[in-house]
């Protein structure tokens, strides 16, 4: 388990291992995240750095369902904007 600081000094987290993860959608976000949760249950990262990291990466989530749904949104729009051309004819 990782041991606490003493009080005033500071606790640089080492790097994952594994390098960057390639992270493209909420899957690969979903799958990084529970291999943090492991590591902090493993005492391979502190708690808090774990909950860091979680939280960047809950924002990550967070930014690819708003490109999710801005994709979604344009293609209803579209969708509209084709249908409404058509009933103009």
């Amino acid at each position: 388990m990782a041991r606490k600081a003493p009080a005033g000094q500071v606790v640089v987290a080492r790097p994952t291992p594994r390098g960057d993860a390639a992270l493209e959608g909420p899957r690969d976000v979903a799958i990084e995240m529970a291999r943090n949760y492991r590591r902090v249950v493993r005492g391979q990262i502190d708690s808090q750095e774990g909950s860091r990291r979680c939280y960047m990466l809950y924002t990550l989530s967070r930014v690819f369902e708003g490109a999710l749904l801005d994709q979604r949104i344009a293609a209803l729009e579209a969708k509209y904007a084709e249908r409404q051309a058509n009933d103009s004819r």
